[in-house]
């Protein structure tokens, strides 16, 4: 339950502040950096391995829903709350493990000299009138 309110707090700071925002995915500053990174095996191992483990966490869930059709599926299970309950355990898990691996992609993949961070570029950025 305290990481529920871990999550809802870390999700009510980037509605809040948007320097606390991950980075959009599929933008292209990410295809970029993803390009950058193909030329650097230091990056490219352990970018790689993260978004495999993303993925294989994304088709556990998948997985872990499919088992819950199944009666035997959870007939020596580790003796948790019940389904409802070990459904709700093992998403929560699979998501912080996927936000912080992102996380660490993102903190591994090279910035644009453009780039500001969290995924927004000098572009991007809403202009108040004043300079620096």
């Amino acid at each position: 339950m305290a990481l529920t309110v871990v999550a809802l707090a870390w999700i009510v700071t980037a509605l809040r502040y948007p320097a606390a925002r991950p980075s959009t995915p599929l933008s292209a500053d990410f295809v970029r950096r993803i390009r950058a990174t193909s030329r650097s095996p230091l990056r490219a191992v352990p970018v790689t391995i993260l978004l495999v483990l993303c993925l294989y966490l994304v088709w556990r869930m998948g997985q872990q829903v499919l088992g819950g059709l199944d009666p035997a599926f959870t007939a020596n299970a580790w003796g948790g709350p019940g389904y409802v309950g070990a459904f709700y355990c093992h998403y929560l898990d699979c998501a912080l493990q996927i936000a912080v691996g992102l996380w660490v992609v993102d903190r591994l993949l090279p910035r644009d000299a453009r780039s500001t961070g969290f995924g927004t570029t000098t572009g991007d950025m809403p202009t108040t009138g004043r300079t620096p």
